[in-house]
């Protein structure tokens, strides 16, 4: 007896019942602005049961953040304010439906680059799941990056938030990627997404950047 075959529409269709499902789920946990930790628990158990939409918005933006919050097996009181911050902030794009998570119709560098923050310059553009542009530009200084306002020859990076609006090209960040284009052809400017900014922040090893001013010296 054939198999039966999973039309590609069946499959986005379940894809997005599971979205639903979890703002669903979301906006029950955070009702009374407090998220306990077995509302935590019930949350990462959510995600655990539904790896097949992980790498989906938003479930892989709370899935990094839960598996942070669970590293000691236990979501304190901080963990979890920080958590609701996220998740409103999350469920206020979701109503607001303009926004375009990850990014995807800006011209990001590919193949993504390997993001080094010592001696490297960033500069950030729109709004971040992470938190505040200025939480952002704490994590890259204390890396031992330097962060400024704008884009110009020095800069490395150019970081694009995850919470981007559908009409990106009006707002200011259309005016840091079209800088970042025009740079490029004479400098090495990388435009990455928040996703892969972040992703490097928790690596336990970086490479370190060579300052324009001491230069490169292996040591022996």
């Amino acid at each position: 007896m054939p198999s039966k075959q999973v039309h590609p529409d069946d499959s986005a269709g379940r894809s997005a019942r599971a979205i639903h499902e979890l703002l669903g789920l979301l906006r029950k946990i955070t009702a009374d602005h407090y998220i306990s930790e077995s509302e935590s628990q019930s949350l990462s158990a959510w995600v655990q049961a539904h790896q097949r939409v992980m790498d989906q918005w938003p479930v892989s933006v709370i899935a990094k953040r839960l598996k942070r919050i669970f590293a000691d097996n236990h979501a304190d009181e901080d963990e979890r304010a920080d958590l609701e911050v996220l998740i409103e902030r999350i469920l206020e794009q979701a109503d607001d439906e303009a926004f375009l998570f990850g990014s995807d119709a800006v011209p990001l560098t590919k193949p993504a680059p390997t993001v080094v923050f010592a001696n490297s310059e960033f500069v950030f553009a729109g709004r971040f799941l992470f938190g505040a542009r200025r939480v952002c530009e704490q994590e890259v200084v204390t890396r031992g990056g330097s962060c400024v306002g704008d884009v110009h020859h020095d800069t490395d990076y150019l970081v694009v938030g995850g919470l981007v609006s559908k009409d990106w090209k009006n707002t200011p960040v259309h005016h840091k990627v079209l800088k970042a284009i025009e740079y490029q052809k004479i400098s090495p400017v990388h435009i990455i997404s928040e996703e892969h900014w972040e992703s490097y922040l928790w690596r336990e090893t970086q490479a370190v950047r060579p300052s324009p001013t001491s230069g490169w010296f292996p040591t022996s």
